[in-house]
């Protein structure tokens, strides 16, 4: 539990992989249920149907190692003492405390959006390379004051 002081900042957008690799691998299991139990449809031969399942179980595979590496993730900055990171997965949590001092200042990211669009991050560096983004999102501003939060409470400047 923080102390009242402390400043959070939570990404959840893992939960959209998350959501999309549960209902995936719902509807297959329902599906490979359905022709265990009644056989093939009409107008499939059985071996045509296994095929056809065991190609959705790979592509299925696929999508639960895609959600099982997307994290939320929650930052804890208090009026002292060290920022700490917590990282969870589906199967495990990670939880790191870097120095104050060796935690990069926010500052915002910009990607051009597949749909023409601009995808904006907010994202600070820890001492070994690795960028935690605060928030993401195709607002701009929510970003720009989430980096100002964020530094603030680090006591750089807003």
């Amino acid at each position: 539990m923080p102390e009242p002081d402390t400043e959070v900042f939570s990404n959840r957008v893992a939960a959209v992989p998350w959501a999309v690799a549960a209902c995936f691998a719902g509807a297959v299991s329902l599906q490979s249920a359905r022709v265990a139990l009644d056989g093939a449809p009409a107008g499939w031969t059985m071996p045509a149907m296994l095929a056809l399942l065991t190609a959705f179980w790979l592509v299925t595979a696929g999508m639960l190692v895609w959600a099982a590496r997307s994290a939320f993730v929650k930052v804890e900055v208090g009026a002292l003492g060290p920022v700490r990171v917590i990282r969870r997965y589906p199967l495990r949590r990670e939880s790191i405390e870097v120095p104050r001092a060796a935690v990069g200042a926010a500052a915002l990211e910009t990607d051009d959006g597949s749909d023409g669009g601009y995808y904006y991050r907010a994202s600070f560096g820890l001492p070994d390379g690795k960028r935690i983004v605060l928030v993401e999102g195709q607002s701009r501003s929510d970003c720009e004051a989430t980096c100002a939060r964020f530094n603030a409470a680090l006591g750089r400047g807003a």
